[in-house]
């Protein structure tokens, strides 16, 4: 099983902008083609927000029905069991538990 982690703290904002719009709808495309294409349990999404998201979280559904996971960004080590973690604005986080990709925009 592969586990990715997505740092959807910008889709937490209460007026989504461009990236996060970007970022929500990143997640629910994965959703639904993991869902779709693959044998259950082949993809697990971890929709990962920074602890400053929190008092916006709390407002609104989880995005595509998933449990949505704190972390600081210095120490998650709850999230020691991903296997990649996207960092979807711009930065990667700072602990290191799994291998980090980052995507640049208005580059």
């Amino acid at each position: 099983m592969l586990r990715v982690g997505l740092d959807l703290t910008l889709a937490a904002a209460p007026r989504p902008t461009g990236t996060s719009v970007y970022a929500r709808a990143l997640l629910q495309a994965l959703a639904s083609t993991a869902s779709a294409s693959a044998p259950p349990g082949d993809l697990e999404l971890w929709p990962c927000y920074r602890l400053s998201a929190f008092k916006h979280l709390r407002k609104q559904p989880p995005l595509a029905g998933l449990r949505p996971r704190l972390y600081w960004d210095r120490w998650a080590p709850h999230l020691a069991s991903l296997d990649v973690f996207h960092g979807l604005e711009s930065r990667a986080a700072r602990f290191r538990p799994c291998a980090q990709l980052v995507t640049l925009h208005d580059v």
